[in-house]
């Protein structure tokens, strides 16, 4: 029986995907990468333990995905939101999850965007191609047409502005029309507490309850109201009009929400939870294009334990989920393809087992 060692300093692997240099020779698909790059396959939510392959799923599909691009949620800047006056509105009662939903779609489809028509040097031109096929789409109301043109020509213009920058303009942009309320202004330059301070007088009492409800409801409809319509028929367009090779898909993937890129864990899963429901949403409505999450499973766990009565159910999730398991001959194989990728051409022709 031949005997071998590993020479001093040699490992068959690295703890993180990243960097594990042998990672794309020896790679072992255990039947998930097709589901996930089949953009008319529902499922896109990669779940995992720590170490269980995510990320190696990950760089995978962007060694064998012509179109595919990486979000990093620490080049976000997601932290703006944590001192944003958003916070304060949220402790009023106002919902933001419909401003987050807004944030992570807007994100996403500047992305595809900017994979399907083209780099910064491109894209005037690809703009007006895009505002082209808008035309037929919606020609038959004329509002809807000057919405989107409108809603693209405005951030077109900054269309390779780093994400980042992104986001902040379009917080501050919600922050200034909740400051330029008269009402909502004056409640957020009370001191904290006087906006939940009891008044003795009963009148004062329901005269500040009167005033709290109504400054909530306008701090409400301008969160929800913000863009959101105007995204939506961007949205639709694309999805009739701006994908149609299903030989060609294109791919966003989004790692490493694990990472310290939240510090406030009630926002955090807040954001992951929006996340998750976005990405849902426009990979129905959007053919031969897609969005890949990767989730740590007790994140995800935690995620659903926030979910609200009128909410779907964990069960209605189980289609669009890859839970990565490993069988036991499945990691023989991984195991011996990295000795044979270890001891290709050295001593012997044959690699141990």
């Amino acid at each position: 029986m031949v005997k071998y060692k590993l020479r001093k300093g040699v490992a068959i692997g690295s703890l993180a995907a990243e960097h594990d240099g042998m990672l794309s020779n020896v790679f072992v698909d255990t039947g998930y990468l097709e589901r996930l790059s089949d953009a008319n396959e529902a499922a896109f939510l990669i779940l995992g333990r720590a170490g269980s392959g995510k990320t190696a799923l990950i760089r995978r599909l962007k060694e064998t995905t012509k179109h595919v691009v990486q979000l990093d949620p620490e080049e976000l800047s997601m932290q703006y939101l944590q001192n944003s006056v958003l916070r304060t509105v949220a402790g009023w009662g106002v919902n933001l999850e419909i401003f987050y939903k807004y944030l992570w779609r807007h994100i996403c489809i500047l992305e595809l965007i900017r994979m399907r028509y083209g780099d910064s040097t491109e894209m005037p031109g690809a703009l007006s191609g895009l505002l082209a096929f808008l035309d037929p789409f919606i020609k038959e109301n004329q509002r809807t047409r000057d919405l989107s043109r409108s809603y693209l020509q405005n951030y077109g213009d900054s269309y390779w502005v780093k994400t980042d920058t992104r986001i902040k303009a379009i917080t501050s942009e919600v922050e200034n029309k909740l400051r330029n309320d008269s009402q909502i202004s004056a409640t957020l330059n009370l001191p904290p507490l006087a906006v939940n301070t009891k008044i003795s007088s009963g009148i004062a009492s329901r005269t500040l309850d009167h005033v709290e409800a109504e400054v909530v409801e306008r701090a409400q409809q301008i969160v929800s109201d913000f863009q959101i319509a105007d995204l939506n028929r961007v949205v639709d367009a694309l999805g009739k009009n701006g994908f149609s090779d299903p030989q060609n898909p294109y791919l966003i993937v989004i790692d490493d929400l694990d990472k310290n890129w939240m510090p406030d864990d009630s926002l955090y899963l807040d954001l992951v939870k929006s996340l998750l429901y976005t990405v849902r949403e426009l990979n129905y409505r959007l053919s031969n294009a897609k969005i890949i999450v990767a989730l740590r499973e007790d994140i995800y766990h935690r995620v659903f334990q926030l979910r609200s009565p009128h909410e779907p159910q964990r069960e209605k999730w189980f289609d669009v989920e890859v839970k990565i398991r490993w069988t036991k001959d499945q990691l023989v194989e991984m195991v011996d393809n990295r000795l044979t990728e270890i001891y290709r051409g050295e001593y012997t022709q044959q690699a141990p087992t």
